[in-house]
């Protein structure tokens, strides 16, 4: 598996995705008619590609279908982490590259240990968010590789990138996740390659040095996957 991420970025991408904070709140998501009722879920169960996540949370008793057309549904926030299962299912769901891509299952099986094996957020660790950064990696890498945005990275500015990875991946826009801008931000430094700072003052010049679009594409998709808006019950 080809990847960008030497250990320092790596510490960068984690220390940018764990600054991604989800508090404990509830919303009120359209499903597109799958469903008919008000139930209360996890977040993370609505993200998966095709629905697959949301059959899943209907098998599980989570939340009832009915013949009719519509729906609202509460969705609370809470505190809670992902398992390393639930993690990699997640990846794999929003990114639609299978768990037993060859590249997804040895980096998998290296780094699971380090992941928590319940969901009680106090067994997630900076160990913890090095290895979901890893396991991102091996699946951005992919994803990017094969253009699964469908995006022309030759023409598309930085924003357009930013937008179709965030439409991609997230359940609501940025804005209305973070309205205080800080993490579409952070994105935008990414793909711009900017300039950061970390550990008290001390900083680099650049995230990827020379790095192509592309490249830098990844190092986002990397810092969403990452991040607690995907990894967060």
């Amino acid at each position: 598996m080809k990847t960008l991420l030497n250990m320092k970025t790596m510490i960068l991408i984690g220390l940018i995705s764990s600054s991604c904070v989800v508090e404990g709140e509830k919303e009120t998501k359209d499903l597109g008619g799958l469903l008919n009722n008000t139930a209360t879920i996890p977040v993370g169960v609505i993200k998966g590609a095709n629905g697959d996540d949301i059959e899943d949370a209907i098998a599980s008793g989570q939340l009832v279908r009915n013949d009719q057309s519509i729906v609202a549904v509460s969705i609370t926030r809470s505190p809670a982490v992902k398992n390393y299962n639930q993690v990699n299912k997640t990846f794999s769901n929003l990114t639609g590259i299978s768990t037993g891509h060859e590249d997804i299952s040895d980096e998998f099986n290296a780094i699971k240990t380090q992941l928590p094996a319940q969901n009680d957020p106090t067994a997630y660790n900076a160990f913890s968010q090095i290895a979901t950064v890893r396991l991102a990696s091996a699946y951005c890498d992919i994803f990017i590789d094969d253009n699964s945005l469908n995006i022309n990275f030759g023409s598309a500015s930085n924003q357009d990138i930013a937008n179709a990875l965030s439409g991609k991946f997230l359940d609501a826009p940025i804005a209305q996740l973070d309205p205080s801008g800080q993490f579409e931000s952070t994105l935008m430094s990414i793909l711009n390659n900017d300039q950061f700072s970390y550990d008290e003052g001390r900083s680099v010049s650049s995230l990827a040095p020379g790095a192509s679009k592309q490249n830098l594409a990844k190092l986002a998709c990397v810092a969403i996957l990452s991040s607690g808006y995907i990894t967060m019950i």
